[in-house]
């Protein structure tokens, strides 16, 4: 009997402590939504916005998602009619460059797609390559490529190559004919970046962070300096790059190097993150990243524009939980696309895209969230599709980018056409193959 008590209590216990687990876990139907923290969300709009600024210092103040709504079946994707290429100044087969699923989340395949969705091709098959760049004639792709070697990429411990970045970079023409092997040796490399002829790729490279320029059809190879971090080609001659401090340097073709953001102006455990030049040459935007903490988890940035020799420094956007990791300006020197990382789940995808517009002066900035646009679906979780790709400019005020979601119809994710003057979005394929 006192076994039986016993035995009956032990299974009360058990009982009371599964519905208590049970009573303090959230329901997968909580209405709770993430911290949207990382872009600056604003409502979908019951009009076409304008090119009305706000100046502003610091991001915009997001506004609470919907709630979730019911599932339901995705409307069919939009006819295109022919003369709608016309107005937005592409052809519809024009090329975009694009990275493929892989084994693991940074890297995958190269593979062009036209940008009305008819055309798919994909490249190489290695899954191992990353970081495509399509070069300024529109024929060649350079990439960083790893081994199989260096798996499991997740594995996070010394010695884990793709990890700590050690890469090749290589070639390849857009109609995968042609591939060139531009290095022979894993080690840490940036991203490629072409010459403005097409003819010569730019990157860093080595422990040392050497400053190497390679002629792609002689192979013919150049160091500059060294203690060069994710280098790009100035507007003019030269190449830019940050310093081993985090400031911003470039170099002349006779090994002359121009300080343009010191290090020792910058505040205390802060670097620049990123930059390019805008398309008139005169104006550089940067982003200055706060290392305090684990800059992984904090994403700390903020934004800035100077004119192209250094001078009058002026902050666009200030510090909040969003990294820029890049900085893609169209030809229309006001329109900027920008991609990066903020805050992430299991639903929402750490790694994001919003435009930018700048004022005439160049002198403030407004921040517009892609997920708001006018064709952009709301899905089952409300308006909660996000631009997970950096956007691609296919002309002056229209780009292509990629929405997705995990906890959303994936009939909803895919290639969308976007213009952030009108805020309007149409889906062009929901090819799930691409990354």
């Amino acid at each position: 009997m006192i076994r039986r008590w016993i035995a009956n209590g032990i299974l009360l216990f058990v009982v009371l402590m599964i519905a208590g687990c049970e009573t303090a876990t959230p329901t997968a139907q909580s209405t709770k939504s993430p911290n949207p923290g990382n872009i600056g969300l604003v409502q979908r709009p019951t009009k076409p916005a304008t090119f009305t600024l706000t100046p502003s210092a610091t991001r915009p103040t997001p506004t609470p998602r919907p709630s979730p709504t019911s599932t339901s079946t995705p409307p069919p994707l939009p006819t295109i009619a022919p003369e709608f290429w016309a107005t937005v100044g592409a052809a519809p087969d024009t090329l975009i460059v694009l990275q493929t699923s892989g084994p693991a989340q940074a890297v995958g395949d190269i593979a062009v797609m036209s940008i009305d969705g008819t055309y798919y091709r994909q490249l190489t098959t290695a899954e191992w390559n990353r970081d495509p760049r399509l070069s300024p004639d529109r024929r060649r792709i350079a990439f960083r490529a790893a081994s199989s070697a260096n798996v499991p990429i997740l594995n996070r411990r010394a010695g884990n190559g793709v990890y700590e970045g050690n890469y090749n970079v290589r070639v390849i023409t857009v109609d995968g004919t042609r591939a060139w092997n531009l290095t022979n040796s894993e080690q840490p490399r940036s991203i490629p970046d072409w010459s403005a002829d097409s003819q010569k790729v730019l990157f860093s490279e080595g422990v040392e962070h050497a400053l190497i320029e390679i002629e792609v059809d002689s192979r013919a190879r150049r160091e500059f300096t060294r203690g060069a971090y994710s280098p790009r080609y100035r507007p003019g001659g030269g190449a830019a790059y940050i310093t081993e401090g985090g400031g911003l340097a470039w170099i002349d073709k006779a090994l002359t190097i121009h300080t343009l953001v010191p290090t020792e102006t910058l505040p205390s455990m802060t670097t620049v993150g990123s930059f390019v030049w805008l398309p008139d040459g005169q104006h550089v935007i940067y982003s200055l990243l706060d290392k305090h903490g684990d800059v992984r988890f904090t994403d700390k940035s903020s934004l800035w524009i100077m004119d192209a020799n250094g001078e009058n420094p002026t902050q666009l956007i200030g510090l909040g939980g969003f990294r820029y990791d890049e900085l893609l300006p169209s030809a229309d020197v006001r329109l900027l696309a920008v991609h990066g990382h903020g805050f992430g789940d299991g639903c929402v995808p750490s790694s994001v895209a919003e435009f930018l517009v700048l004022a005439p002066d160049l002198k403030s900035v407004q921040a517009l969230s892609p997920d708001s646009f006018a064709g952009v679906p709301s899905g089952p979780m409300g308006n909660y599709m996000l631009l997970v790709s950096g956007p691609i400019w296919i002309s002056s005020q229209w780009a292509i980018g990629r929405f997705h979601i995990a906890c959303a119809d994936q009939s909803l994710f895919g290639w969308y056409l976007l213009n952030p003057v009108e805020q309007r979005a149409i889906q062009i394929t929901r090819d799930k193959r691409l990354k």
